[in-house]
């Protein structure tokens, strides 16, 4: 490998630190999960959906959840927490249930422990399921059921918690000492590529560029150039929301979605934008909890998010992410009502918002901000609350506004002088 080279990259760009562009569905306890810290995420080749949580396995059809935890009818699964589901997508799945290897067959739905004791990290890629047991990495062969030795690390290797086989070969290996690569032409060749860093996971896109996740942030191995870049969270900068990086997924159009243990980021590797996604209890369709897990992709670009109190997250970034503006009467610069009538905009980049019930809300369409003109009842000239329609006329920039019961009033958007018309 070419002599690397560390950036450490500052983005100069500016987007909103919280953004709240997305709509997120969320599965929780009251829905049948059995726990609502969400460790791991997997779709089967009947497009169900696994969820590993620290209190069993949870099968959901789109409709209902069914829990799988060890007891006497289900001898094979051992333990409570499943760290890690992959699977072959025929017929398949299998478990790092805590330290100990389990497999599941989705048609005859039973589950077999394979390995008891000392699994570090699982990985199901190129139709070949990768083990490591303590620090010796093993192949499974699905054929004959057994699980054949790979390579023993060097003894310097220790303390794994991550194994990626990547498309050109190599098996990248995570350890709290840094990221090591074992050659898929030479297993004995092994080196740290980066040293001195606690690993957490390793994920390829489908440019074949390597990111890794670490307490100090994201680093991503260049594919062509064999550069390494360190995301970090940078103070009063549009950058990565927290250093503590627990996993990755990329969606369809190429942006990488990074779970941290403060928000959800998207990053867009073209531009070098950042967006965070965190809870915000004012918003009902934030993300349910600020702490990511999980994340996994689904056959439909669907993002599933597991979280480490709030439960399953999803959202498709192609169709759930839009603009939308809670109503919450006690903040001022949100919606003042949840009941929306008629809405227009002026030339000055103002969207007037009617609602029935509420008062007439403004909506600044650069800076997203609401403001209110409120209905006193002791005042001839202020807009009544319940506004039934509204005009705008450019040529003299100003508004009319039917109020129900209250006549008509115009509204002056330079001035905000209000004429009542009775």
């Amino acid at each position: 490998m070419k002599k690397l080279i560390l950036l450490f990259l500052l983005i100069s760009q500016y987007v909103h630190s919280n953004a709240n562009n997305i709509y997120f569905y969320h599965i929780g306890a009251k829905d049948g999960l059995s726990q609502i810290n969400i460790m791991s995420i997997y779709q089967d080749e009947l497009g169900i959906m696994w969820f590993g949580s620290t209190e069993g396995l949870n099968r959901y059809n789109g409709r209902e959840i069914e829990v799988f935890r060890p007891s006497w009818h289900l001898p094979g699964l051992s333990r409570n927490t499943i760290y890690n589901i992959c699977g072959n997508k025929s017929g398949a799945m299998y478990l790092q249930n805590e330290q100990d290897l389990v497999r599941y067959d989705t048609y005859t739905q039973k589950f077999e422990n394979i390995h008891r004791k000392n699994v570090n990290a699982i990985a199901y890629a190129h139709d070949m399921l990768w083990v490591v047991v303590k620090s010796c990495i093993m192949q499974y062969d699905e054929r004959t059921k057994q699980l054949k030795e790979y390579i023993t690390l060097n003894k310097n290797i220790t303390n794994i918690s991550s194994v990626y086989p990547a498309k050109d070969g190599t098996i990248w290996i995570g350890t709290n000492q840094g990221l090591v690569s074992v050659s898929g032409k030479n297993p004995d060749k092994q080196k740290f590529v980066i040293e001195k860093i606690h690993v957490n996971s390793i994920y390829q896109d489908k440019n074949e560029n390597l990111w890794i996740g670490t307490q100090e942030g994201v680093f991503m191995i260049d594919h062509t150039s064999e550069h390494i870049v360190n995301y970090q969270h940078l103070q009063g900068t549009n950058s990565l929301s927290n250093n503590q990086v627990r996993n990755f997924v990329e969606d369809d159009t190429g942006n990488m979605w990074i779970a941290t243990f403060y928000g959800l980021n998207q990053f867009n590797p073209k531009t070098k934008q950042w967006k965070q996604y965190i809870n915000n209890d004012n918003i009902s369709h934030s993300l349910s909890h600020s702490s990511v897990f999980s994340l996994y992709k689904d056959e439909q670009g669907t993002i599933w998010v597991g979280t480490y109190f709030g439960g399953i997250n999803y959202f498709n970034p192609e169709a759930d992410i839009f603009q939308f503006y809670e109503p919450n009467s006690t903040i001022p610069d949100h919606l003042s009502f949840p009941y929306v009538s008629m809405m227009t905009e002026d030339k000055h980049g103002n969207l007037w918002v009617c609602t029935e019930g509420g008062t007439l809300n403004c909506l600044n369409l650069n800076t997203r901000q609401f403001s209110r003109y409120m209905y006193q009842p002791d005042s001839k000239s202020k807009i009544g609350y319940n506004q039934k329609s509204i005009c705008y006329r450019a040529d003299k920039d100003l508004l009319y506004i039917g109020i129900h019961n209250g006549g008509l009033a115009i509204l002056d958007t330079k001035t905000k002088v209000v004429k009542i018309l009775t």
